[in-house]
Order: structure tokens, then C-alpha cells, then sequence
């Protein structure tokens, strides 16, 4: 089994390299960390970076497990099956059924059943109940499982499979799968079909460790390390996190306190010119007071400006809801459904086969002519097919009017509130140095605080980015459900348009009292009263003055703060990115610790293939080095071919034919296989549906030296583990080849060879009704055709 990821957590912590890295440390001392994503990551992590920071780390325990600590071996080699009420086989009071016991051995099978009788089902049945999975069902758009693998919309419950272990038995009401930890143990691994094929063919055999297309990722996941390659990537992620949160708000900060400045070198300006004033009364000196009340004159003109004006009501998040709350539940809906973008022209070629069948008396399958399944069946999976496309372009098109409205409006409140948030900031300078108005000065500034926290949240960059990105349409709506899943509490905390309405109301208010104590002033006075009024605005103009360099003060606070958590974001990244070039490294050596047989099944087969060419296939390990240091970071596994006279290595998916890309393709199926095997001790039997084409091979040697090659490399890393190998296969010559690979071998005692009847000729035997017949392998293969 594989290590625990506390544990895991807690060695890696202990290797020197991180002995010191407080990030490490933390992933180790605190089982409350998220690895969900890479903000809960970080939201988990920063206020315990935070706590801990600059103290001395202490000791943290792990346990030093044994070499020996995934070697629990398990047998769950195929003793006996029985089928009923799936896919090819009716339903049945005795069960169908095949032995693979012989003389109290368990045996490997090589098994010959012509298209259509039930190869495929039994493989179907085999595969999910050990794995979770069907291949052929994925292949097809078809997730659910237990739909795909009852007969005739049976109900799942009526149908039967049951597998004999010498580890216990399952059925597939109780599968294997729920028995074992998947995410460690890959059983599924082990079952290849045309799906493996097909999947592996699409793989990046270049590719970065992290990539999930990867060839390195696949052997990772198939060697039971998912957990791990997936705290690896939200490591990977956070490794790359540009934190702007932090520097927006020291910015804001530093622009407010230029701000604040300005305003104190022009308050200290009226200051000056009010005292200057002042000492004008005391000599009459008429000019100066013309200049006074021009200026109060002024303000009064200001003030009755801007009574006329109100901030407008802005469309806020809250009016969001409907469309966010519509956007949620479509896309849950929508994801549900694993189709690519499909075309009208597929839904048409779909309904035309279906009216193929329909109009015409039909006999097979109008698509293939080669189908196992009955006309009715076609039919049924047919019309299902098309109505999940119909479903599928539905949701598609209503999710996309919703997503379009969505991210409209959330530009349109982003829009409206800057303006609003400018509008402010504007009339904040044009009453910055109006006494009568330092009340409303304040209040404005707190408002315009408020918008600035809003607009400067995580929300609006994130749906912005999307609303810019170039990524594909089911791209951009997953990263907006995720955006509206991260900032859920912001959505729903703040009403910017109740905001706007109780500014508005305080604003009016402190407009209409700044104008009463101008009109005071401005009316006839005293000498004596007009110098009362002057040392009373040169006294609020001070003290005004004083808040600002109080406001100062706490900006310079707020500044400080702000750059040590920028500076202690900076050292998460970096002590993130040591941890992850340790993380990778680690889980590398593990993958390249399996990474033999891997190498040597697959370029040994494909080999033979090449010898006729100038170039041979290469699997190995290529080191990562960092460009700036020069460091190892980790290796990584790639597959290439290499041409004698050039240097640069060639893709496979680039240099070979369909037959050898197939083959190539069915050896890393059956290679990760084996090193799944090797790494777990778990003894599940390799089974392999219909992937041989005798067509393919050049002559029958050809297939006979094929198939011997294979058994002896599996045997060569299997001799304390007994292989149990099972094929199936609708080809006369495969499976001739496969006897006369296989007789006079050590291989030969230990295999049945067996044709595979048609479940209306069983005969009951030992609680089954027996699907197969063993064939002699001693027969001269005059007399072998006569038991085809």
C-alpha cells in the first residue's frame, strides 16, 4: 500500500533540504491544511505562515517505514465467473459461467469466441467489477456504468456476476473495487482494451511531470500515486501564485497618503491666507476682504452644484444573484454530461442510422455490420444517444446565453462602481480644503475606503480573466463556477446600491449644513465678528490639518504591516517552490523505482518491429535541471525514437503506422501493468479484450514469436508472483498462433485454450451452465479446426 500522506507529509519535512521551510513544516504539523485548490491551500496555510513565522521550527515525528512496507500480497487471480442478466447474456436461474481451475491450479486462458457472442461482456463485467471502470462505455460518452452494463435496461440489481478468488469472492453487488483503496491500488490497470489503446494514443510522451496527458503521469496514477501526483499539482499551482491582494492595498495606501499630503500643503494654504486676513481687519485693508469673500462666494457656488447632483444607484452584486444562482446550477448540471462539442451533422448521421433500422429489415448493425449487440439494443443505445446529445446541445446553449449575461453584468457593476469610486475621489479634492465641509470630507473618504475594498477583491480580476481568456468555452465556465464557489461570503456580504442610497442621504444632509454656516458667514458683519468667524475656520482648518497627519500615521502603520505580508507571501512562494522541486523529486523516485519493466516489455516488443529501420525506441529517464542554478530538480520518463544519422529524438505518435502505434500503445498498457504488479504485490490478472489482429502481423511466425516474447517478459519479472494471463479473441489465427507459442513451453501446463459457446448451447456443470470448451493443445492442427 502506499504511505500515508500524513506521513508522507512529515518524512519529507525531515529531509534536509527543508529542515528550515516553514511552509513544509506547517504541511507537516497541521492536519487542517486544505490541498482542495490552491486558494484554499493558501487561505489554510498563510495565517499559520503568519503565526509562525520567525520562530524556531521544532522537531516533528514520522514513521521510518520499512522497504518492505507495500508488499501485502493479495491473490485475486480468476478461479470461476458466472454471468446472468448482463449485456450479451439473458437472464438465467443457473448462472452461465467459466472455470479457469485445473487440477486445483489456476490457469491463464486463452479463449476464441466469434463477434457477438459475449466476449466483450464478460470482459465488460470483469473489468468493472475489479476496477470501477468500463473502458468501452467511456469510449462511448457512456459514464454510468451500471446502466451501460445491465441487458436491456435490466434493473442493476437483477443482474448477476460473480468472480471466485482465492483472495474471497465478489460479485457485482459487492465489487472488489469498494474493497480496495482505487486511488492506491489500480486494478483497472490491468483489464486493456480498445479504450486503453485509444487512451494511451493521445498521450504526451514528452510531457511535464505535472501534465495529466503525460506519459510520466499516467504511470504515476497507474502506480497508485493520483493522491499524491494531486497534492503535487496544487503545489505546483500555488508555486506560481502572483498574490496582488496585498500590493493593491499598500499602493491604495501609498496613493492615499500622497493624497493626504497635498491636502495638508493646501489647507496650510488657507490657513495662511485666512491669517493674513485676520491681520487685514485690524488696518481695513478692503482688498483682502474683497479676495475672502469672493472665495466664500465661491464655495456657496460649489455647494449648490453639488445639492444637485446625487451618485446614481449602480447595479449591484445582489441584483447578481439570479443570474450567478442560474449560472451555478446549469453548469452543475451541464458537467454531469461528459460529451465533446458536438455537431448537428453527428445528431443526423445517429437519427439517419436510426431510421435504417427502423424502415428496413436490418439483420446487423447499420454503422459497423459487426455488432454483438441485437437490433433492438442498437436501437435502444442509439436513441439514447441522440437524446443525450440533444440534452447535452441544450444545456450547452443555455448555459452559454447564461455565462454571457453573467460575466455582462459582472463588467457592467465593475464598470459602474469605478465610476462611482472616480466621481468620489474627485469631489474629495474639491472640498478637500472647505471647512464647513470637513465633516462630509471624512464621511466621503470612508465611502470611497469601502468601494476600493470592494472593487480591488479577487472576484473581479479573477472574472475578468475569464471573460478575456482564449481558453476553451467548457474551460472558461469551470473556472467561473469555481471563481463563484471561491468568493461565496462576497457575494452575498455586501449591497453596494443600499450602500450608495445611505451615502446619498448623509452627503445631502452634510451639504445643506456646510451651506448654512457659509451663508452665516458671507451675510454683513462686525469687524470683531468677522475676526471671531476667521479664528474659528483657522482653528477646524487645523484640525483638520492634524486628522490628516493622523491619517498619515496610520497609512504608515497599514504600509508597514502590508510589506511584511507581502514580504512574508514572497518567502510562502519561494519556500512553495523549494518544497515543490522536493515534493517532485520524491514522487519521481518512486515512479522511476517501478520504471524497468516499463521500459523493457515495451522497447524489447516494439524492437523486433524497428530492426528494419533507422531508428530504435528509447523509454527513459530524462533529468530536469534548473536553468538558473543549475540544480537537479527531477526526472521525468519519455518516450522517443531516435534516427541513427539525427540527432533530434522523433514522438511515436508522430513516426509510427497505425498497426505499430496500436502495438506500441497495447505494450505501455500491459507494461504499466506489470509495474503496478510489482509495486503493490496485489496479484490481479492482466486480461486483454480482442486488442490482436492477425491481419495486422505479417504471417503467422510473426504472431506466434509476438505472443512468446510477451509471455517470457511478464514471466521474467513475475517468479514469485504467478502470472494469470487471460485473452480473449475473436481471430482463428491469434488463437492457433497462441497454441503453438505456447505448447512444448513451460507456458503450456499452465494455460486452457478454449472456445467461448453461445450461451444457448451451455451444458449445466458444477452449478454453472459452462460457456467454454477446452480444447487439447496435442491435436495436430489437422484435426485442432474440427473443435472451431
Amino acid at each position: 500500500m502506499q504511505e500515508p500522506i500524513d506521513n508522507f507529509l512529515k518524512r519529507i519535512y525531515n529531509l534536509p533540504e527543508l529542515k528550515k521551510n516553514l511552509f513544509a513544516w506547517i504541511l507537516a504539523k497541521y492536519s487542517s491544511v486544505d490541498f482542495g485548490s490552491r486558494d484554499k491551500l493558501f487561505n489554510s496555510v498563510f495565517p499559520l505562515y503568519q503565526k509562525h513565522f520567525g520562530e524556531d521550527l521544532t522537531e516533528i515525528e514520522f514513521v521510518d517505514l520499512p522497504e518492505d512496507f507495500e508488499q501485502e500480497e493479495r491473490d485475486f487471480r480468476v478461479q470461476k465467473i458466472s454471468i446472468s442478466n448482463i449485456r450479451g447474456f439473458p437472464k438465467s436461474e443457473i448462472p452461465y459461467g467459466i472455470e479457469f481451475v485445473e487440477n486445483d491450479e489456476i490457469k491463464n486462458a486463452v479463449i476464441l469466441g466469434a463477434n457477438g457472442i459475449g466476449k466483450s461482456s464478460i470482459f465488460t463485467a470483469l473489468e468493472y467489477v475489479y476496477g470501477g471502470k468500463i473502458g468501452e462505455a467511456l469510449l462511448r460518452n457512456q459514464e454510468d456504468f451500471k446502466d451501460y452494463i445491465s441487458r436491456n435496461n435490466a434493473p442493476f440489481l437483477d443482474c448477476h456476476f460473480k468472480i471466485e478468488t482465492n483472495n474471497g469472492n465478489y460479485d457485482i453487488q459487492s465489487p472488489i473495487f469498494e474493497k480496495i483503496d482505487t486511488s492506491q491500488v489500480n486494478p483497472d490497470s490491468h483489464f486493456i482494451s480498445d479504450y486503453d489503446i485509444y487512451k494511451n494514443g493521445q498521450l504526451n510522451y514528452s510531457g511535464n511531470p505535472n501534465d495529466s496527458a503525460s506519459f510520466h503521469y499516467l504511470i504515476a496514477s497507474s502506480l497508485g500515486l493520483q493522491d499524491l501526483m494531486n497534492f503535487n499539482e496544487v503545489i505546483n499551482q500555488l508555486s506560481f501564485y502572483k498574490r496582488l491582494k496585498e500590493t493593491k492595498a499598500r499602493n491604495e495606501y501609498v496613493a492615499n497618503k500622497d493624497k493626504y499630503l497635498k491636502e495638508i500643503e493646501n489647507l496650510e494654504k488657507e490657513v495662511s491666507i485666512k491669517e493674513t486676513r485676520l491681520k487685514s481687519l485690524f488696518t481695513e485693508q478692503k482688498e483682502t476682504e474683497n479676495t475672502e469673500e469672493k472665495k466664500k462666494r465661491d464655495n456657496l457656488e460649489l455647494i449648490n452644484n453639488l445639492k444637485t447632483e446625487s451618485l446614481g444607484s449602480t447595479y449591484g452584486l445582489s441584483n447578481l444573484s439570479p443570474l450567478i444562482e442560474s449560472f451555478y446550477f446549469d453548469f452543475a448540471e451541464f458537467d454531469k454530461i461528459k460529451i465533446s462539442d458536438s455537431s448537428q451533422s453527428e445528431i443526423e448521421f445517429l437519427s439517419q442510422g436510426l431510421k435504417l433500422i427502423s424502415d428496413h429489415d436490418i439483420k446487423n448493425c447499420p454503422f459497423c455490420q459487426n455488432s454483438e449487440l441485437s437490433i433492438e439494443n442498437i436501437k435502444s443505445n442509439v436513441s439514447n444517444r441522440i437524446s443525450a446529445f440533444k440534452e447535452y446541445n441544450d444545456l450547452y446553449k443555455n448555459l452559454t446565453s447564461t455565462f454571457s449575461r453573467l460575466v455582462e453584468n459582472i463588467d457592467n457593476v465593475y464598470s459602474q462602481t469605478r465610476i462611482i469610486k472616480d466621481y468620489i475621489d474627485k469631489e474629495i479634492e474639491k472640498i478637500a480644503t472647505i471647512s464647513e465641509l470637513f465633516p462630509l470630507l471624512e464621511e466621503e473618504r470612508k465611502f470611497s475606503s469601502l468601494i476600493n475594498s470592494y472593487l480591488n477583491n479577487e472576484f473581479y480580476t479573477e472574472a475578468i480573466n475569464v471573460v478575456q481568456s482564449s481558453e476553451p468555452v467548457r474551460e472558461r465556465f469551470s473556472r467561473l463556477n469555481k471563481i463563484i464557489d471561491n468568493n461565496e461570503s462576497f457575494l452575498n456580504e455586501i449591497d453596494i446600491t443600499k450602500e450608495i442610497e445611505n451615502f446619498n442621504k448623509i452627503r445631502s444632509e452634510l451639504l445643506n449644513k456646510g451651506e448654512e454656516l457659509l451663508k452665516q458667514k458671507i451675510a454683513p458683519k462686525t469687524n470683531i465678528e468677522e475676526r471671531i468667524v476667521l479664528n474659528s475656520d483657522i482653528k477646524r482648518i487645523n484640525e483638520q490639518i492634524q486628522r490628516n497627519r493622523t491619517a498619515i500615521q496610520n497609512f504608515d502603520k497599514e504600509i508597514e504591516k502590508l510589506n511584511i505580508t507581502i514580504n512574508q507571501v514572497n518567502k510562502l512562494i519561494t519556500e512553495t517552490n523549494s518544497y515543490k522541486t522536493v515534493v517532485s523529486k520524491v514522487i519521481n523516485e518512486t515512479v522511476n523505482k517501478y520504471f524497468e519493466p516499463i521500459s523493457d516489455i515495451t522497447v524489447s516488443i516494439l524492437s523486433d518491429y524497428l530492426k528494419n529501420d533507422d531508428v530504435k525506441i528509447e523509454i527513459d529517464r530524462e533529468t530536469i535541471i534548473d536553468d538558473e542554478t543549475g540544480e537537479i530538480l527531477s526526472e521525468i520518463i519519455k518516450a522517443k525514437l531516435k534516427h541513427k544519422d539525427y540527432d533530434f529524438p522523433l514522438s511515436p505518435n508522430k513516426y509510427f503506422n497505425t498497426f505499430r502505434y496500436r502495438l506500441f500503445c497495447m505494450m505501455v498498457s500491459v507494461s504499466i501493468a506489470a509495474a503496478s504488479r510489482l509495486k503493490t504485490k496485489i496479484n490481479f490478472p492482466i486480461v486483454l479484450d480482442d486488442v490482436f489482429y492477425a491481419s495486422d502481423f505479417s504471417k503467422r511466425t510473426t504472431i506466434e514469436k509476438f505472443l512468446s516474447n510477451l509471455l517470457k517478459l511478464l514471466k521474467k519479472y513475475f517468479k514469485e508472483m504467478p502470472l494469470q494471463l487471460i485473452l480473449f479473441t475473436h481471430d482463428e489465427l491469434i488463437f492457433d498462433s497462441a497454441i503453438n507459442a505456447i505448447s512444448n513451453t513451460e507456458f503450456e501446463k499452465q494455460t486452457i485454450f478454449s472456445k467461448l459457446l453461445h450461451y444457448s448451447e451451455s451444458e449445466p456443470i458444477d452449478g454453472i451452465l459452462k460457456l467454454n470448451y477446452n480444447m487439447p493443445t496435442k491435436l495436430p492442427q489437422s484435426i485442432l479446426h474440427l473443435f472451431k
